[in-house]
C-alpha cells in the first residue's frame, strides 16, 4: 500500500496530536499543547507537497525513521520550537558514544534533548512479572516495554551528562539542556483471557489500545466487522481511512480467514484492521488487532529466561 497525500497528512496529525504511550514524570513532550491545525482535505497544498518531498527524501523505509521525520516536520512547521540538531552523533575517531535524536530550543530559548520512539507492544501474563503486572512484548517478542524504557532512562536520555557529549553541545553554544521522552504507539491487550493482563504501570493513562489473539482463536473476531484489511507496517500510525477511489480493496471475513490460515499467513504477527463504511464513501478504521501464531506466547515467555 502506497501512502497517499491524505495518509501523509493523517500520519502528521497523529504524530503531533496522539497521546504518548509511556508517561515519564518530568520528561513529557510539550511542543503541541494545543491540537496542531492540519487540513486533512489537502487544502494547504504547500504543506502537502512538502510532506511528499519529505517522504521521497527518506533514506530508510522503516517506520521509525518515518515517524521521526514526521515529528521533525511537525516541530518545524506546527510549533514555535526550533530544531537545532537531529540524529547528532557523539563520537571520536575510535568510538561512538551515542546519538541525540533531537536537540530542540523552546520559545523561551531553553534547549531540550529529546528521545523519540514509535512502539507497539502486546501484553502477556508471565510468572516473573513484577507486582502482578504483565510483560509487554513487541510483535517479534525480542523487544519489551520495560527493557526499552530502562535503556532510555539509564542510558540514552543521559547522554548529555557524558564529557564527550558536553563537548559536542558546547560547540553548539549549549551549556544547559533539559530532557524529554516522546514514545508513541499502542498497547495490545489479549482477547483470550483479557483479565490476565492489567494496564501497564509504565503506560500513560490515555494510551492507545488494541487487541491481540492467536490465529486459532480468529473466529472470535467474526462478529466484530464484515470488512477487514491486513495493514503493512507503513500504515501503522494514524487510523486507516480508505478513499472510495483508493486501490485498496477491503477483505471479507472469508477472504481474511483464508489468508491468515494459509501457510504464508499464520507464522508472522500481522496487524488486522476492522473497517466500517464511511458516510462519505470508502472505509474507516474501527479497531485494530494483532494476529500471532499459536506458539507466539510460549516463544515470548521463553525469552525471559535468556
Amino acid at each position: 500500500m502506497k501512502r497517499t497525500p491524505q495518509q501523509l497528512l493523517r500520519d502528521l496529525q497523529w504524530t503531533c496530536n496522539s497521546p504518548v504511550l509511556a508517561a515519564i514524570p518530568g520528561m513529557e513532550p510539550t511542543q503541541f499543547d494545543r491540537q496542531a491545525p492540519i487540513a486533512l482535505n489537502g487544502a494547504d497544498r504547500t504543506l502537502t507537497m512538502d510532506l511528499l518531498n519529505m517522504e521521497k527524501a527518506l533514506k530508510s523505509r522503516f517506520l521509525g525513521p518515518y515517524f521521526e521525520s514526521l515529528w521533525r516536520f511537525g516541530v518545524e512547521r506546527l510549533s514555535a520550537w526550533r530544531v537545532i540538531a537531529h540524529g547528532l552523533q557523539v563520537k571520536d575517531r575510535k568510538k561512538t558514544y551515542g546519538e541525540f535524536d533531537f536537540i530542540l530550543q523552546n520559545p523561551e530559548g531553553n534547549y531540550v534533548h529529546q528521545e523519540v520512539a514509535i512502539k507497539y507492544y502486546l501484553g502477556l501474563s508471565t510468572p516473573s512479572a513484577k507486582g502482578g503486572d504483565a510483560h509487554w512484548f513487541g510483535p517479534n517478542y525480542l523487544d519489551r516495554l520495560d527493557l526499552k524504557l530502562d535503556k532510555l532512562l539509564s542510558s540514552q536520555i543521559l547522554l548529555s551528562e557524558t564529557p564527550e557529549a558536553r563537548q559536542e553541545l558546547a560547540h553548539l553554544g549549549i551549556n544547559e539542556i533539559g530532557r524529554q521522552i516522546v514514545m508513541k504507539g499502542y498497547l495490545f491487550y489479549p482477547l483470550i483471557d483479557p483479565d490476565s493482563v492489567t494496564p501497564s504501570t509504565l503506560a500513560a493513562p490515555d494510551h492507545l489500545r488494541g487487541g491481540w489473539l492467536p490465529v486459532s482463536a480468529l473466529p472470535q473476531l467474526e462478529e466484530t466487522a464484515t470488512n477487514w484489511i491486513l495493514t503493512p507496517k507503513s500504515h501503522w500510525l494514524s487510523p486507516l481511512a480508505i478513499h472510495p477511489d483508493d486501490q485498496t480493496p477491503a477483505m471479507s471475513w472469508e477472504q481474511l480467514y483464508r489468508e491468515l490460515n494459509s501457510t504464508e499467513g499464520n507464522n508472522r504477527p500481522q496487524m488486522l484492521i476492522a473497517l466500517a463504511e464511511s458516510p462519505a464513501g470508502g472505509w474507516l478504521e474501527t479497531a485494530r488487532y494483532f494476529v500471532v501464531s499459536d506458539n507466539w506466547a510460549e516463544s515470548a515467555r521463553t525469552t525471559l529466561n535468556n
